[in-house]
């Protein structure tokens, strides 16, 4: 994205960015000349969002979105069961 001119970046999670992963990533995303934006907020949290879209539009007009959400269910194929995919907790086909 930052190849075709995007310089603004807000991010939404739950740790924000406890994570050293997340820290390094919005490190290496500044040092590359953008500027990051972090908020602490559940995607699937409707005030969440809302807050965060009010937070980044009162600077600017929001240019496009990237849900990159991620489940890991370790089984094998045969034990992926229906109940498993809808479980509150662990599925990947409800929201947080």
């Amino acid at each position: 994205m930052m190849d075709r001119g995007a310089k603004h970046f807000a991010f939404i999670s739950r740790s924000a960015a406890d994570k050293p992963e997340a820290t390094q990533l919005i490190k290496s995303i500044t040092e590359a000349g953008a500027i990051p934006q972090v908020f602490r907020g559940d995607a699937s949290n409707i005030s969440d969002v809302s807050s965060v879209i009010k937070a980044v539009t009162s600077e600017r007009r929001i240019k496009g979105v990237v849900h990159a959400a991620m489940v890991l269910e370790v089984s094998l194929r045969l034990g992926l069961w229906f109940d498993k995919l809808m479980n509150y907790r662990t599925g990947c086909l409800v929201p947080r």
